[in-house]
């Protein structure tokens, strides 16, 4: 599993894990600034950016929904239902 830049922070320094027994939701977690966010991965998309065909997710965190690409790093609030 590789890093990736962080959303917030923008070190490299998160990652993804899934532990199906406590969330349905991809979790990805910042080492560096402890950014915690949760993915539906039924939501990917693609991004409107850069045209990377599913690397837009959609997270939820304490804040709100974004969508965040994870190949551009375009990161922003949406309106979408999370779940």
């Amino acid at each position: 599993m590789s890093l990736q830049i962080c959303p917030k922070c923008t070190h490299k320094a998160i990652t993804w894990s899934l532990d199906e027994e406590s969330s349905p939701y991809t979790q990805w977690r910042c080492s560096h600034c402890h950014y915690l966010a949760e993915e539906n991965e039924q939501k990917e998309s693609a991004c409107p950016c850069c045209a990377s065909s599913s690397g837009c997710l959609l997270l939820r965190d304490s804040s709100g929904v974004h969508r965040w690409c994870i190949s551009c790093g375009r990161f922003e609030d949406t309106e979408e239902s999370f779940t």
